[in-house]
């Protein structure tokens, strides 16, 4: 007799990793800090100043003598015009909130500096608009009374867009921040109030026709300019807080995970079930596949209706799936009435990471498959049918690949207690058995908070049966092994927010 297997049972469990989402630290220039960079630029940066006064005095004068002449400078402006120059903004699809800014400024009065005018000027003078002395002396040459500055990016679900308003000294006149869920509802945002905004700070920016001489030189106009700056700010502070604590709900909101899911759908499925080491080669293997079967899950978190915190975390979880018209044809083509179902209830420790979760779950589930008898007498095949009670161990998780798409895992070992008939005394009484489930899925959010999935399975039972001379059947174990895939729709509640 071959050597049998070893057991089954020696396989170890599962070890499942715990990710940690690590804080995001955001660093802000203080006052002193700014003030040390202009001092730094000391003589040179009064050179390059002067410089830029001499080449805005020249192209004026030029435009004036040969304005019709020459067509590809810009036209003489009104000496009351207001010219506020935009810088390029950083971050994830910035031009979009750049282009409101310029809108709502235009809105307000404010001219803002063609690109064009801005690309003309920095050739002349020689320097880049990204380099922060360059874009001051630009802003000077185009007769700018000041700079805006911009930052857009995403921080948790919230998209969050900062615009900053600075004098050609470097000091701050005005700044906002606005925070929204969706991007499109930010650039509307930014669009009816960033000239609200701003527009006051320029009442506190010097004339450029004045040259340096606009600048609060004295220690006395500087520290009014920052009180300026100041109340400008406090003006808006409440709008701030306001984004703020809008932000800090957005973000509780997608961290925490719905507390109810459902999901059905069909899914198609197939079978084998092979022996190894039989000794006379009498055992039959049996597949069966394509079939059809139903699914219907359940996952309810009764904490996550009153709160986001670990009381959320735990909740029930609940599976069912029945196979639909399922026959098994033996070789002259008799067909035998078969089954198959499978039931679980587990409880699941859900821990949401961002808008993202991974967790824990373990259970008690139940798996049979049964061939019976034909009609008309004709007994079934020596094939036997199997009833699997088994305690689930595993993990799963959800990982958020996008704003509309995830991506589904689950793993975990069966602790088999009995599996039916294969292992009773008519085949294999001593047999042992464990089993593996490995689960993927792709999601996709259709509307609201529905969204269909796109699942695979894999489940294994693998079998040691320490045959003894004498037993009827001989072999030293085998494998049933299940795979599946389906199509299905979910709703998870809250989800769509």
């Amino acid at each position: 007799m071959s050597a049998c297997t070893t057991s089954a049972h020696r396989m170890g469990t599962i070890a499942l990793l715990l990710g940690l989402l690590a804080s995001i630290v955001v660093l802000l220039p203080s006052a002193d800090a700014e003030a040390r960079r202009r001092r730094r630029r000391g003589a040179a940066a009064r050179a390059r100043i002067e410089r830029a006064e001499h080449a805005r005095e020249a192209r004026a004068r030029e435009r004036t003598e040969s304005r019709d002449a020459d067509e590809d400078r810009p036209r003489a402006r009104r000496s009351d015009e207001t010219r506020v120059l935009v810088l390029p903004f950083e971050g994830t699809s910035a031009d979009g909130v750049r282009a409101a800014v310029m809108a709502s400024l235009g809105r307000e009065g404010v001219a803002v500096v063609p690109d064009e005018e801005v690309t003309t000027a920095a050739g002349d003078l020689g320097v880049s608009v990204t380099d922060e002395e360059g874009r001051r002396l630009i802003a000077e040459s185009v007769g700018a009374r000041a700079y805006v500055e911009g930052r857009v990016g995403r921080r948790g679900a919230a998209w969050r867009a900062s615009v900053t308003l600075r004098d050609l000294g470097g000091t701050d006149l005005a700044s906002r921040t606005w925070a929204l869920r969706r991007q499109a509802s930010l650039v509307s945002l930014v669009r009816r109030t960033a000239g609200d905004t701003l527009a006051p700070g320029l009442a506190s920016a010097p004339d450029p026709s004045l040259g340096r001489a606009g600048w609060p030189a004295a220690d006395e106009d500087r520290a009014a300019s920052r009180r300026r700056a100041r109340a400008s700010r406090d003006d808006n502070a409440d709008d701030d807080a306001s984004d703020r604590e809008r932000t800090s709900r957005t973000s509780r909101r997608a961290s925490t995970a719905p507390p109810l899911e459902l999901s059905v759908g069909p899914r198609a499925f197939s079978r084998s079930l092979a022996y190894h080491d039989d000794l006379f080669g009498a055992l039959r293997p049996y597949t069966v596949g394509p079939a059809i079967s139903g699914a219907a899950a359940v996952d309810w978190f009764p904490g996550g209706h009153f709160t986001d915190g670990p009381a959320s975390w735990v909740g029930v979880s609940l599976r069912a799936e029945q196979a639909v018209a399922l026959t098994s044809q033996a070789e002259g083509g008799l067909e035998y009435p078969t089954s198959s179902t499978a039931l679980s209830a587990n409880v699941r420790l859900r821990i949401p990471i961002d808008r993202s979760d991974i967790g824990l779950v373990a259970g008690y589930g139940v798996h049979s498959y049964t061939i019976e008898d034909a009609a008309q007498g004709n007994p079934k095949p020596e094939i036997p049918s199997v009833d699997y009670r088994y305690i689930r161990l595993g993990g799963s998780g959800r990982l958020t690949l996008s704003r509309s798409m995830s991506a589904l895992f689950s793993t975990s070992y069966l602790v088999v207690t009995s599996a039916g008939e294969i292992t009773s005394e008519a085949y294999f009484p001593r047999g042992e058995a464990s089993g593996l489930e490995i689960g993927v899925g792709i999601t996709h959010r259709l509307v609201g908070d529905l969204e269909v999935q796109v699942v695979g399975e894999m489940r294994r039972y693998w079998y040691s049966f320490h045959p003894e001379p004498g037993d009827r059947w001989i072999a030293g174990g085998a494998s049933d092994t299940y795979f599946q895939a389906g199509v299905q729709v979910a709703y998870r509640m809250g989800a769509g927010r």
